[in-house]
């Protein structure tokens, strides 16, 4: 099922150095362009584009109704943002042809569990975060899911062409493109232990004098007073 997504606007008189007067007032200015459309100055509530834009980001469809027109779909196409604050400035809305295919960028939703993190220690890599995919307006698609619970070796690995896509939808990057792998855990092994060098002796310390053996004359006198 296709979300809706509606989100009123109002034609935009306030232009140039009077826009800070218009984001004062809690609206945004913007601009309307695209199929069968000359550019529009049009404003619309910050709030509403806060939650519609939350949804549908700048992959989905909204039905944008300006002044109570019939709606007309459009993406969001840009949205300009102060640095500091982070507020909206300015937004760009693109009206869609229905029956033309169109390009966007899509995120990568990774789901479940990799055995090869829980069992074998491994950090999970994925080295795509969004794929182009190309598609009519009314096939668009906000992000693909990427069951990871296949990588189960260090060895396994996810591929484009694994990703799980509705018909209708091509994804424009090359089928044998890695999509996410598991890193073995790099193994630090301890340095080696130096053996303990011997004490040197200590300076200005007590030396231990050599046994001196008696002369052999000596034994001799030793001996006799012995004998009697």
């Amino acid at each position: 099922m296709i979300n809706t997504y509606i989100l009123n606007a109002s034609r935009r008189q306030i232009k140039g150095k009077n826009l800070p007067k218009l984001r004062a007032q809690g609206r945004i200015p913007a601009v309307l362009y695209g199929h069968n459309t000359d550019n529009n100055l049009i404003e619309v509530k910050e709030n509403d584009f806060r939650s519609v834009f939350t949804k549908a980001g700048q992959s989905a469809l909204v039905d944008l109704v300006i002044d109570e027109a019939p709606a007309v779909k459009v993406l969001v196409q840009d949205v300009q943002v102060d640095p500091l604050e982070s507020l909206p400035l300015h937004v760009d809305f693109y009206r869609v042809d229905m029956k033309k295919k169109l390009t966007t960028t899509v995120p990568l939703r990774f789901v479940n569990e990799a055995p090869a993190v829980k069992e074998l220690a491994g950090a999970l890599n994925c080295a795509l975060e969004s794929v182009t995919i190309e598609c009519l307006p009314a096939d668009l698609i906000q992000g693909i899911n990427v069951d990871i619970s296949g990588l189960k070796t260090f060895n396994d690995m996810i591929t484009v062409a694994d990703l799980k896509i509705p018909a209708g939808v091509d994804i424009l990057e090359t089928s044998d493109e890695v999509v996410a792998t598991v890193i073995e855990p790099i193994v630090v092994e301890a340095a080696p232990v130096a053996p303990a060098a011997e004490a040197a002796p200590v300076e200005g310390g007590a030396k231990k004098e050599p046994t001196k053996e008696a002369a052999p004359e000596e034994k001799k006198k030793e001996q006799k007073k012995n004998t009697k």
